[in-house]
């Protein structure tokens, strides 16, 4: 079994493009009449000339004809990821979802009645659709959909053909868990893994690597806020510092917080400012996150905050420690974070 991610058009043809998809028909475009891929290259490049005479450069052409070819690899009992659309009716389509299609049969043409182009098809059976943000799954698939921009990718990397995998079986067992998913980041963590504690929390850094920098903040974000700490500010950056998150050190419906809410004086209330250092590998220069801190804590509005520094890594240099322990910023390490997500938001039974 192969898996591929296949683009379509998302403009004023996507509608027609998803109802043949919920007809068991999955089109592709540059598919004009005599636009065939099982032909040699000259006989399309013929064809498209006599449609579109005016339409790209020859090298545009020839490269599309090879892209488009690889529909010819896809097999029947294939998976194909499409990206944006969702077989349920959604609010807006193209949306954040995706669908998993198998293949029927493999390619064949026919443009459908009406139509002047998308002749290109292969016949599927729609699974279900999926949520970027449904599972941990999901989001390693959507993160993993910026390195398959052609309109037709073949999938070899093993992380996402694993994530496929992983959510047909989910499917098979709760077909409500995909439609109606529980969208917590941090409860996507719980069912990474069901191991030792120590693994479970080695997995979790594992499975953080693999997000981008945005997705790692949205967790350190969503930590704070369980715990009653509301996000002020993000991407802060002044003279060379940086700060990526500015929460209130101040609880939500604390005695504080609501002395602060009275406050009738210029009284500058602590934050929590977070620079977050999401890296895949050893970080060489962990030092520079610190740095960027002590630029800011001079600033008026960050004068007696706490600062902390949040790496993915599971050490920090000693470089890094004895700077920011001569500047009193906090140092927690991949590990040591995955521990506080276990401790205060996910169910281990700790």
């Amino acid at each position: 079994m192969s898996v591929f991610v296949f683009r379509i058009n998302y403009d004023e043809d996507f509608q027609k493009v998803r109802q043949e998809i919920l007809q068991g028909r999955l089109h592709q475009g540059w598919g004009a009449d005599g636009m065939r891929i099982d032909v040699e290259e000259k006989d399309f490049l013929q064809a498209w000339n006599k449609v579109w005479p005016n339409d790209g450069s020859d090298s545009e052409k020839s490269r599309r004809y090879r892209n488009l070819r690889i529909m010819l690899e896809i097999k029947p009992d294939d998976l194909i990821i499409v990206p944006k659309v969702s077989l349920r009716k959604e609010k807006n389509n193209p949306c954040r979802s995706f669908s998993i299609l198998k293949c029927v049969k493999p390619y064949d043409f026919k443009i459908p009645d009406g139509w002047d182009d998308f002749g290109n098809f292969i016949t599927v059976r729609p699974l279900f659709s999926c949520p970027y943000n449904a599972n941990n799954e999901a989001r390693i698939i959507s993160t993993k959909f910026k390195a398959y921009q052609s309109p037709i990718n073949h999938v070899w990397n093993n992380d996402f053909i694993e994530a496929v995998g992983v959510l047909i079986s989910l499917f098979k067992k709760d077909p409500d868990a995909i439609a109606n998913p529980n969208t917590s980041l941090i409860d996507h963590l719980n069912t990474a893994t069901k191991k030792t504690r120590d693994e479970y929390l080695n997995d979790i850094v594992k499975q953080m690597v693999k997000w981008d920098s945005h997705t790692f903040e949205d967790i350190i974000a969503k930590l704070f806020e369980k715990n009653g700490y509301a996000v002020i500010a993000k991407n802060q950056h002044e003279d060379g510092g940086d700060i990526d998150i500015v929460l209130s050190a101040v609880q939500n419906n604390s005695l504080l917080d609501a002395i602060s809410n009275i406050n009738t004086g210029n009284a500058i209330f602590p934050r929590i400012c977070i620079q977050a250092k999401k890296k895949e590998g050893t970080d060489a220069d962990d030092l520079h996150g610190v740095k960027q801190l002590i630029l800011m804590k001079d600033k008026e509005e960050y004068q007696n905050s706490i600062f902390i520094v949040i790496n993915s890594e599971k050490e920090f240099s000693n470089d890094a420690k004895e700077k920011a322990g001569k500047a009193n910023i906090i140092l927690l390490n991949g590990y040591q974070f995955a521990n506080l997500l276990v401790r205060y938001d996910v169910e281990l039974g700790l």
